[in-house]
């Protein structure tokens, strides 16, 4: 990971990868997020580093968060 940002609503999450994990599937299973999806419709070209990613993804506010409790 290289960035990690959040405004209270969603989450964004950026840097490079290697091998062949599927992070959007890793963070779909993650409790409290939602729509995980990419941050831009480019396709980056893998380097060196790794391949390249841009994910967001809402953040789920728990019900009792809600409530005031």
């Amino acid at each position: 990971m290289q960035r990690y940002s959040w405004n209270g609503k969603d989450v964004r999450i950026i840097g490079y990868r290697k091998g062949n994990d599927d992070l959007q599937e890793i963070l779909r299973l993650t409790p409290g997020l939602a729509n995980v999806r990419n941050s831009t419709e480019e396709v980056p070209v893998a380097t060196p580093a790794g391949q390249p990613f841009d994910i967001t993804a809402d953040l789920l506010v728990p019900p009792q968060a809600e409530a005031g409790e």
